[in-house]
């Protein structure tokens, strides 16, 4: 599996329904209608989990989103792998994407997951 990691662009915006229709299922996210995903893949505020199957299609592992709050604050909304890439460093992948994307920014990422609190503590350096 071959999975590589990208800033969203107006190339993307044939995944917002994809995207929404995650927000709008999993009880953990805010529902976000597609125009909403669509304006902030244009935007660039989302990091895309891309596999290259065999075949050479992409297929989307896991997204995040990153918009700018004010100044130099940024958040992430939403933080989300697909099943079948689960426990492969998805997650830790965006993640690592965000940090070295907003170098100069502090950036929010609020969890209900323990699990991934303290991931992003001891691999990370977040505080709670």
């Amino acid at each position: 599996m071959e999975i590589y990691i990208e800033r969203s662009n107006s190339s993307h915006i044939g995944l917002s329904p994809v995207i929404s229709g995650i927000t709008k299922e999993d009880p953990h996210f805010s529902y976000r209608t597609p125009s909403h995903i669509k304006q902030s893949l244009e935007r660039g505020y989302f990091s895309l989990a891309l596999e290259i199957d065999s075949s050479g299609s992409e297929n989307l592992a896991g997204f995040a989103e990153c918009p700018k709050i004010r100044g130099n604050w940024r958040a992430v909304p939403s933080l989300y792998t697909f099943g079948p890439y689960r426990e492969n460093g998805v997650a830790r992948g965006l993640v690592k994407h965000l940090l070295s994307s907003y170098p100069q920014d502090t950036i929010y990422l609020p969890t209900l997951e323990t699990r991934l609190a303290e991931t992003l503590k001891k691999d990370f350096g977040f505080i709670e």
